[in-house]
């Protein structure tokens, strides 16, 4: 697939995806009893779709309410001087109890993810090297290992320079980050996957794969020291 090619797919599922999340506010919601309360979720659920990282469901006896947090790409993007088109990632928690009383403070709530911001050339190059048909699935292919990145590397980040490329090693992928901004927010500017690295590329990352392998948490992560990586 040429980039060309991954870039339309990828700006045309951005198109869609924010069509329907202001579709989806403008629809006159209620909250006035368990069926519309049911009916929000899903709503919000479809709105959010093509543009959803993870969902996570809190653990309830009760048999249908629920609490429900979702991460989510802002369906655009804004140019950072010296960085490029970044996108945002935001927190959503919809709570079915606070619904019905019409608390809707965090509901209207809109938290933004400060750890991470996506590069759009991040999911046009995902696009592109894995002949994806668009953004849903190129999201579905990364977002447990994005997971599992945010869970455990949170403390890594201070050793860090703003700039400093960082490599983020899984047995299948291999994440390119930079700490930016004075905050240190991590953005994900590419992504290799093993399945299509070069012979040149599977020389310079065995080792770490290897590593990756290994390791506990099933990643490893890298800087550049000259031609070769080192551990950090």
């Amino acid at each position: 697939m040429q980039e060309s090619e991954a870039k339309a797919y990828f700006l045309r599922d951005l198109r869609k995806a924010r069509a329907e999340v202001n579709a989806f506010y403008k629809l006159p919601h209620q909250f006035d009893s368990k069926k519309q309360v049911l009916t929000f979720l899903e709503q919000f659920r479809a709105a959010h779709e093509d543009v959803t990282l993870f969902e996570y469901k809190k653990p309830s006896r009760h048999p249908w309410h629920y609490c429900h947090t979702f991460f989510y790409l802002e369906p655009s993007a804004f140019e950072e001087e010296g960085v490029g088109k970044l996108m945002m990632v935001q927190k959503s928690t919809i709570d079915s109890k606070k619904l019905l009383k019409h608390d809707l403070e965090e509901l209207l709530k809109i938290d933004l993810a400060t750890d991470i911001m996506f590069h759009s050339h991040f999911f046009i190059r995902l696009i592109q090297r894995a002949n994806l048909p668009g953004l849903k699935q190129a999201l579905a292919l990364v977002a447990h290992s994005v997971g599992v990145v945010l869970l455990y590397s949170k403390y890594e980040q201070a050793k860090l320079q703003t700039g400093q490329t960082v490599y983020v090693v899984f047995p299948d992928k291999v994440f390119v980050i930079t700490p930016e901004t004075e905050q240190k927010v991590m953005v994900f500017k590419t992504v290799l996957l093993a399945e299509f690295m070069t012979d040149k590329q599977k020389s310079l990352y065995a080792p770490a794969i290897q590593e990756a392998m290994k390791n506990k948490y099933g990643f490893a992560t890298y800087v550049e020291d000259g031609d070769t990586l080192v551990k950090i």
